[in-house]
């Protein structure tokens, strides 16, 4: 049993278990890794470091009550860092815990979890997105959540596309910089605000959005719609084509050329996480691989989780970069 540091026994009977992946939204980064048994759950953002979690009944003293009068709720707790390579790393917790408890469960786990490892990237089960809609045509623009089939769909304040996770002024558009437009370093940040300022403004105002369930073929099935969105129930019980939806979580398609421009520098920026989609076409991940050459770091990070690639040599040469960039200490 590579990588375990404990008693897990390969001769262990498998726990009931759920393996999957859903994506990260919002902003979108990339996909997360999801192994679960009964009581606890690993979680991956890059296939190769897990955090594992042992759900836990936690007892809360009321406030002036007595010993017996608590408040007993279940909630998952952090319990150790996992990867094949470092095996188990204990985190520290509430001493009140069962730490026989938390170690029998997370044995348990760390044996599915050692197959799931090795299979990476996991199925993707979040089937059921939630897209803001164009303000002309009340077409999906950009997708701002989604959820698996059955399970309870999130609750959005407010209906708020946001391009990358708050201080990240990574971003700097290619064909601004061409131009030499925001050549001032504190003015890096518009670029990110730019992107997202274009997509408000194609949704409108008030904004509306809708959930779908996706489908094999690419189509969706309308349900319900949240309740800031500007407009009834317009697809609820429709049923909308492949064509209706974005390849990407970002529309490409823009009437204005400089539009365009703006949204294909910000999906080239975006490459080495885009990549971790499973539905993209041969075309649109051969374009991806080489903008991600750019990101080779992130790359090196992502791409276990790569459910295809076109171009091996590409992805290889970034690879490749990532590691002389880390031995040089970059």
């Amino acid at each position: 049993m590579r990588g375990v540091k404990g008693s897990v026994q390969a001769s262990n009977v498998m726990p009931e278990s759920e393996c999957y992946s859903i994506r990260r939204l919002s902003p979108f980064q990339g996909v997360l890794q999801v192994v679960k048994t009964p009581n606890a759950r690993a979680l991956s953002v890059d296939g190769r470091r897990w955090q594992v979690q042992v759900r836990c009944e936690i007892r809360r003293p009321r406030w002036g009550g007595s010993p017996q009068n608590v408040t007993i709720y279940r909630r998952y707790v952090a319990f150790a860092l996992w990867s094949i390579r470092d095996g188990l790393t204990r985190l520290p917790i509430d001493p009140t815990l069962d730490r026989a408890h938390l170690e029998e469960v997370s044995e348990r786990l760390l044996v599915r979890l050692l197959v799931a490892a090795e299979k990476l990237p996991l199925l993707r089960r979040d089937s059921v997105e939630l897209w803001l809609l164009d303000a002309k045509d009340r077409l999906p623009l950009a997708l701002l959540g989604s959820a698996m089939e059955g399970r309870p769909l999130a609750k959005f304040r407010w209906l708020e596309w946001v391009p990358s996770p708050a201080g990240d002024r990574s971003f700097v558009a290619r064909s601004q910089r061409a131009e030499g437009l925001h050549a001032d370093p504190t003015a890096i940040a518009d670029h990110r605000e730019m992107v997202a300022n274009l997509v408000h403004k194609a949704a409108g105002r008030p904004r509306s959005a809708q959930w779908f369930r996706r489908e094999e073929d690419g189509g969706g099935l309308g349900l319900e719609v949240p309740e800031q969105s500007a407009e009834g129930a317009r697809w609820c019980g429709k049923r909308l084509p492949k064509s209706a939806f974005p390849e990407l979580p970002l529309r490409e398609r823009w009437t204005d050329a400089a539009e365009r421009q703006l949204v294909a520098d910000f999906h080239h920026w975006q490459a080495p996480f885009l990549l971790t989609l499973s539905e993209l076409s041969e075309g649109t991940r051969k374009r991806l691989e080489h903008a991600a050459r750019d990101r080779a770091m992130t790359v090196r990070a992502l791409h276990r989780l790569y459910p295809a690639v076109i171009n091996r040599e590409v992805i290889n040469a970034a690879l490749v970069e990532a590691s002389l960039r880390r031995s040089a200490g970059q």
